[in-house]
């Protein structure tokens, strides 16, 4: 057996001395030339040169019967790395004795792949500091999207699409991913391929920083012999301390003639078995729809993987006579709360009151674009409206009461406070819907929101033809229900069920209804902004307890105060109001 010593740069005489000490025998000294292979067979060849020089060197010597043994030095941290090589090469030299034999390579466009090759982003998923990551990701928010991919192995061809692909070795790739690859740890023969494809900007966030125990949803392996990787545009790589771009790659595991000694520890061949595990990859179908738009910022979730929540919304949705019967009872009881100024009656028919249920319904058709369950809902609301305003109204003209109370009066009065309230209620709502275990919390929910009261508000002045009280009502019914859809279908945005083809859609729409109620609410706001200057007023020149607003109303674009004043006060509100305000003072005598 003939022993070389093949060197790029220079021999050290020291290695050659430790070379014949090791094995009793002077080694011939070469200079190192990637393009030379002719060896005698069964030689042994230690080699002292760089990456790019080896990874071409070993591929073009897979078919020569030698031994190999890699020294470290500067121009070589890849093949160390790869290898698991000593950094002193006096101890690479101990391989000579005992290591572990690599009789494989990977080889990828004609050259050894001395290290993980990355496809797409390299930063993001060699870069350490999270908060870089994270801003990044932040500033090309608009950017980031997923590539299309054609993967064909051995076995089957896979079209998807990823954000970051990674390939190398199966004892290399299980070294850095021992959470994805746990039935890695002993072998070391096929390629390994981890698919990276998160479908929102906070799951590749989650993915790079997260400590996942398993495969997390979004990534992908695939381990086989041969595969090849299409895209239909250029892509980043990077291998082998070398960046460019590409479309076609190929990567192959290959036998080789010749027995390469290694660092590797408990790394054994085991039959070429193709395994898969894409089942958390995008399919064709939504590999096309992320290739053509940039990551969302929230996942995107298909209709199958939440059929028990469709259900239950779709069941919510639909006028049925249950639903019918608990409406019909909830705006009576309401009503007849209403007339008897009772809070304990109204807060019953809030609870029992089932007109939440298509308000939702309506917010997850808005974000998926399902036709059926808008055209439900909506049926459901409009009838539930019209049907509410019909009781309440007919009650209004049956009892023999005509008077406002203060639970009516509350209801008259809409705001911008009213909107945040309904916006609130429907963040639980929606949360409460797609979380079975606070669906129990429900009730809270209802109770906040109120939706029936004030659409039977509504039926009274209808009733009374008090057209104010009638538009004021309705306002606020109509601003809890746009309130509660608009942020029912962002909540259903963020959890995941948005329509693959309608996000963007389904968002303008959202907030073109929240638009439409604001404006006249942002009237109303403005009226008791005006009210509660009012109070100021009246306080800063009475003392407290020696006035009392009765009421406050506006129309012919002035606001007249209802005010009792205590008769000895009077004197101070000389020159109170002015042209747009008006104080109707009724003089009182207070009792000792």
């Amino acid at each position: 057996m003939r022993i070389y010593y093949l060197f790029e740069e220079a021999a050290d005489n020291d290695i050659a001395q430790a070379i014949k000490d090791k094995l009793g025998k002077a080694p011939l000294k070469r200079e190192f030339r990637k393009n030379f292979t002719d060896f005698e067979e069964e030689s042994l060849l230690i080699v002292d040169a760089a990456d790019d020089s080896l990874a071409q060197w070993l591929y073009a010597m897979r078919n020569k019967k030698a031994t190999i043994l890699l020294l470290p030095n500067p121009y070589n941290p890849l093949a160390q790395a790869h290898y698991a090589i000593p950094k002193d090469p006096l101890k690479a030299l101990e391989f000579l004795e005992k290591a572990h034999v690599c009789d494989h390579i990977i080889a990828v466009n004609d050259e050894v792949l001395l290290e993980r090759l990355i496809l797409g982003d390299a930063s993001w998923l060699e870069g350490t500091d999270r908060w870089r990551i994270t801003f990044s990701m932040i500033k090309n928010l608009f950017r980031l999207r997923l590539f299309p991919i054609t993967i064909k192995t051995v076995q089957k061809e896979i079209k998807t699409a990823a954000f970051v692909i990674e390939a190398g070795d199966e004892a290399v790739m299980h070294r850095a991913h021992p959470n994805y690859l746990k039935d890695s740890p002993n072998l070391c023969e096929r390629v390994t391929l981890l698919l990276y494809a998160p479908q929102s900007i906070l799951q590749a966030l989650k993915m790079r920083f997260g400590k996942s125990q398993g495969v997390p949803k979004g990534v992908g392996v695939i381990k086989t012999k041969s595969l090849t990787l299409q895209s239909p545009s250029d892509l980043s790589l990077a291998y082998n301390g070398k960046k460019s771009l590409g479309r076609d790659l190929q990567i192959h595991r290959l036998s080789t003639r010749y027995d390469l000694l290694t660092g590797w520890r408990e790394c054994h061949s085991a039959e070429l078995r193709e395994s898969l595990r894409i089942e958390n990859l995008p399919d064709e179908e939504m590999a096309q729809f992320f290739a053509k738009r940039p990551l969302p910022l929230f996942p995107v979730a298909s209709e199958e993987a939440f059929a028990e929540l469709f259900t239950k919304i779709r069941s919510s949705a639909k006028l049925t006579p249950t639903y019918l019967f608990l409406f019909v009872i909830s705006v009576l009881m309401a009503t007849v709360g209403l007339f008897q100024d009772s809070a304990p009656t109204i807060i019953g028919a809030m609870i029992l009151a089932p007109l939440m249920g298509p308000v939702v319904a309506f917010a997850m058709g808005v974000v998926r674009f399902d036709s059926q369950i808008l055209k439900n809902s909506l049926r459901t609301i409009l009838f539930s409206l019209g049907l509410g305003l019909t009781l309440s109204a007919l009650l209004a003209i049956l009892l023999p009461f005509s008077h406002e109370t203060q639970q009516m009066s509350i209801r008259t009065h809409p705001t911008l406070l009213d909107l945040a309230v309904a916006i609130l209620s429907g963040f639980a709502a929606a949360y409460g819907y797609a979380n079975t275990k606070v669906g129990e919390s429900l009730a809270g929910v209802a109770i906040a929101v109120a939706l029936v009261p004030p659409l039977c508000v509504a039926g009274i002045g209808l009733g009374w033809s008090e057209w104010a009280m009638f538009y004021n009502a309705l306002l606020l019914v109509l601003a809890n229900i746009i309130g509660i859809i608009f942020a029912a279908g962002v909540m259903f945005y963020i959890l995941g069920f948005a329509s693959k083809r309608y996000v963007a859609a389904a968002f303008f729409l959202k907030i073109a209804l929240l638009l439409s109620i604001a404006f006249p609410l942002v009237v109303s706001t403005k009226s008791m902004i005006e009210d509660e200057r009012i109070y100021a007023t009246l306080r800063s020149r009475l003392t407290p307890q020696s006035f009392e607003i009765e009421k406050i109303t506006h129309h012919d674009g002035k606001t007249f105060v209802y005010v009792m004043v205590d008769a000895d006060e009077l004197p101070k509100l000389q020159g109170i109001g002015g042209e747009k305000v008006v104080f109707v003072v009724t003089p009182r005598r207070r009792i000792e």
